[in-house]
């Protein structure tokens, strides 16, 4: 008889025409995007098309929910299966916490919950962040403080490397050639550092569609965004794998170069997979033509030079608005050229001669030295 009673009353739970029992509505399957709506990113094309909600802040689109709405049905099959403690309220009278419950508004909570998030301000923004050169930028810019956020489509990669969303980093769904997932992705960002470059001639990953194309969407974006106070762009001085690659470069740096927008574009010597901080890292402008013709360098130190550049347009936003709020003139400060493009290398100088086995970023002291002399080797560079 329990067993029957149990069953009926799971019916009464899930079937929809029966949801009114319940007091909610019946469980849908809710499409992905529909978390939240920005009226910026619906309305594609012509006015008399539906609208379409779209994914808004960070989190995984394509995860289905876990919220878990008070019922009911489930307070009545507890109630049943407690009665045997003396608790069941259709033997021994209705409890006081099941009167007057709103179970919508409990509903309504347990959403909110889920959905509660707080969302890191004036963040970096790394594009291309899964690659080599893209994990140090990312780790880099944790380690020293700032705020960091990614844009990927490879999500569960992305927690893999970076720790769940939200525990280190935000992590945001999509890529740049969805106007809507790139401007969810840089929405109140201060910076973005764009290191993705293509692999092949050809293809979703060919070196037009990513050292250029990519590059010109994100230019366009930023251009719309007061917030974005400089774009950083990883390029290279040469070693690539073809002169097609060598050209998308080029003319990614050009369309950068012609945006109007403050820009730092780094030309890596030839990349090689080693641990950084080894050695000194020589910046000069790319108009000096400094750096020696098999120059190499390793993505932990590129990243080091784009992160210091971005850590001294802090210090300087920062005096700037100080000064500006007492009426005063900006003050004399190291900066970093509004429109500056780089050659890094490493030179045959040992970074630390007494512990060249050492790794450098994992010592405080080494940390300084290194983050002082960047900020010389940019500032002269500025000019």
């Amino acid at each position: 008889m329990r067993g029957n009673l149990l069953g009926v009353l799971l019916i009464l739970q899930v079937h929809p025409f029966f949801a009114f029992l319940g007091g909610n509505a019946p469980m849908v399957n809710h499409h992905a995007f529909t978390r939240k709506t920005s009226r910026s990113f619906c309305m594609q094309g012509q006015d008399t098309e539906p609208q379409r909600k779209v994914w808004s802040g960070p989190g995984n689109p394509l995860k289905k929910s876990s919220t878990k709405s008070p019922s009911f049905s489930d307070d009545l099959i507890e109630d049943l299966t407690m009665k045997r403690f003396g608790n069941g309220w259709i033997f021994y009278g209705e409890r006081e916490t099941t009167k007057n419950k709103d179970y919508d508004a409990l509903a309504k909570e347990a959403e909110d919950l889920v959905n509660q998030r707080v969302i890191r301000p004036d963040a970096v923004l790394v594009i291309g962040s899964l690659s080599v050169t893209g994990q140090w930028m990312t780790l880099k810019t944790m380690e020293q403080g700032l705020n960091a956020r990614i844009l990927t489509k490879e999500f569960d990669k992305a927690e893999d490397c970076f720790g769940t969303d939200g525990a280190n980093l935000d992590i945001y769904y999509g890529d740049v050639f969805d106007d809507a997932q790139l401007e969810n992705a840089m929405e109140g960002i201060k910076a973005v550092i764009y290191c993705d470059s293509g692999s092949l001639p050809f293809g979703e990953t060919s070196f037009e569609r990513l050292s250029k194309q990519g590059v010109e969407r994100v230019v366009e974006m930023a251009k719309r965004m007061p917030n974005v106070r400089r774009m950083v762009l990883i390029s290279s001085a040469g070693g690539v794998f073809s002169n097609q690659q060598l050209e998308a470069q080029r003319a990614g740096e050009a369309l950068l170069e012609k945006a109007g927008l403050s820009y730092l574009i780094i030309r890596a010597g030839k990349m090689e997979n080693k641990l950084g901080g080894m050695k000194n890292i020589a910046v000069s402008p790319c108009s000096a033509q400094e750096m020696p013709t098999k120059a190499t360098i390793t993505p932990a130190d590129v990243a080091d030079v784009a992160i210091t550049a971005l850590m001294i347009d802090d210090v300087v936003f920062k005096a700037d608005m100080a000064a500006a709020a007492k009426g005063e003139a900006p003050p004399r400060l190291p900066r970093v050229s509004k429109g500056l493009s780089i050659d890094a290398w490493l030179t045959e100088e040992e970074a630390e001669p007494d512990q060249a086995r050492t790794l450098r970023w994992t010592h405080r002291t080494d940390s300084f030295v290194q983050f002082t002399h960047l900020l010389k080797a940019l500032s002269k560079a500025s000019g």
